[in-house]
């Protein structure tokens, strides 16, 4: 990267000074609460209310399970201990449009391990207040109640009310291409600490993300992804909407 863009030589110091604040936030002990029950049945709320397929059988499972289930991932978080399968993504290309043979022609489903998505979403229980606390409304993507949807609700009745009384909006939206592929798990995690984080919380992410083993749906070839921000979690959007309002200026109006 240097080779190619010589005016980011001033930057490379600050990078080492992150990755030695970062090496030892993933090799030693850190502070932090650990998961309640509570958390956990709030995961348990929104795995009933999207009734996603991939939780069919764990939702039919009786409370005693989900609750053994719950003191298993409790274990990992405290312990820090990331098993394999939590590290593993299946890739299911979409076609999009354009020439079939060129990967850059396809959206990539990312698919994980159920129970890698909840332990997933426990740290993100963890670093809610973190993420609500530090994510401005430029970024309001990253905030409850920010969907798609709502944003849409929000524009068309803007629209609506514009159209009766003969007026208009201007709107300016800012896209970052492939932003997820521009983030580095170095980045998030940095920032994050900057913003005074449950460091047991951080640390448990951190090691979480830093290696992603991935295999194309229907493809017997792998490959890993190190210290990447792959799509399919719960903590990714929220961490890619607070380090992008921490380091660009670029203003979203409404």
């Amino acid at each position: 990267l240097l080779s190619r863009n010589p005016h980011l030589e001033e930057w490379k110091p600050r990078h080492e000074e992150k990755e030695s604040i970062l090496e030892n936030l993933a090799a030693n002990e850190q502070e932090g609460r650990s998961p309640e029950l509570e958390d956990f049945e709030r995961i348990l709320k929104n795995i009933k209310r999207k009734n996603k397929s991939m939780y069919k059988e764990f939702q039919i499972c009786h409370k005693k399970f989900k609750n053994m289930i719950f003191l298993v991932l409790k274990k990992f978080y405290e312990s820090g201990e990331i098993p394999d399968q939590f590290q593993e993504t299946s890739l299911m290309a979409l076609f999009k449009k354009g020439d079939k043979t060129l990967p850059s022609n396809y959206s990539y489903l990312h698919l994980k391990e159920p129970y890698s998505k909840m332990y997933d979403a426990l740290i993100c229980e963890m670093l809610r207040q973190t993420y609500d606390d530090n994510t401005p409304l430029s970024q309001i993507g990253g905030q409850k109640w920010s969907s798609c949807e709502d944003h849409l609700t929000v524009i068309f009745s803007m629209l609506r009310e514009a159209e009766e009384a003969n007026k208009g909006y201007y709107m300016m939206s800012v896209d970052v291409i492939k932003c997820f592929d521009t983030l580095f798990n170095q980045d998030t995690t940095y920032e994050l600490l900057e913003c005074g984080v449950d460091r047991k919380a951080l640390k448990n992410l951190y090691n979480l993300n830093k290696e992603n083993r991935l295999t194309v749906v229907g493809s017997e070839e792998s490959f890993t992804c190190s210290q990447g921000k792959g799509q399919g979690g719960h903590n990714v959007a929220l961490e890619a909407s607070l380090t992008m309002s921490r380091v660009s200026n670029v203003p979203v109006i409404l």
